[in-house]
């Protein structure tokens, strides 16, 4: 107990106020927080989109969107396990440990974004019915939610990769990715589902064609980035040399 209240008194001690330390968090929150909202607004583009088809894709989407928001949070949990072991292993400069961390937390992503899309590729109907949905709904939804979930092992790997630049203090370079994927998912969703500039008109499946595209492009982008500007994180010590160096930049 006496350790204990020694170790909050030293912290209330310690407390000071340091514009800089508060300049470093917000320059790591502020795109954090950026890439959370424009991560967000997939689905909420999507919706806006298929609005002018109807009230019936409008719950389609919705009704879908409800079923990926709690899959994304799984995915996000797989994201913050593995960004906390690899903060820990790059704050020790541990760098081939980091590149260990970051090879199992992808290939877990990728494990666990497979399992979870087959059921929802192969049964989506019995699953829209069972959360509620009329046929007609559920036949509305079930191509858009098959789609959605071909693009779950890419979503959680970028959720994982993400981490991983984060925890390596580079919360920019996620941020600009993702803007760029929502970007890219507002146009060929405009073009798939309206049928604009000679488009094929698809409705409410265009918007998942849309989703599963970008998030495609995302996951690539993500990983050429992480391997490629870093040098192979992992299977290679390419990496661990320029992180090396990349860490004593840093600490000057």
């Amino acid at each position: 107990m006496a350790g204990d209240w020694d170790c909050v008194e030293c912290i209330n001690v310690n407390r000071q106020f340091q514009p800089r330390h508060y300049r470093e968090i917000f320059k790591i929150a502020l795109p954090v927080g950026l890439e959370s909202v424009f991560q967000a607004s997939f689905s909420l583009i999507d919706q806006i989109i298929v609005g002018s088809l109807g009230a019936t894709a409008v719950a389609a989407v919705g009704l879908s969107n409800n079923l990926s928001f709690i899959l994304t949070l799984l995915y996000a949990a797989i994201g913050t396990g593995s960004g906390a072991f690899i903060a820990q292993a790059y704050g020790r400069r541990d760098m081939d440990e980091v590149s260990k961390i970051a090879a199992i937390g992808q290939t877990a992503a990728v494990t666990l974004g497979i399992c979870s899309a087959l059921p929802l590729v192969f049964f989506p109907n019995p699953i829209l019915r069972f959360l509620g949905a009329q046929d007609e709904l559920a036949k509305t939804a079930s191509v858009y939610l098959q789609l959605f979930a071909a693009s779950a092992p890419l979503t959680v790997m970028s959720a994982v990769t993400t981490a991983t630049f984060r925890s390596m203090s580079d919360s920019r370079t996620p941020m600009v990715i993702t803007i760029g994927a929502v970007c890219l998912n507002t146009l060929l969703a405009l073009f798939l589902v309206l049928g604009i500039s000679g488009f094929p008109k698809l409705g409410v499946p265009g918007a998942g064609l849309a989703t599963l595209i970008s998030q495609g492009l995302r996951a690539v982008v993500f990983v050429t980035v992480l391997y490629a500007a870093k040098k192979e994180c992992i299977g290679t010590g390419r990496l661990g040399r320029l992180l090396g160096r990349s860490a004593r930049r840093c600490s000057r």
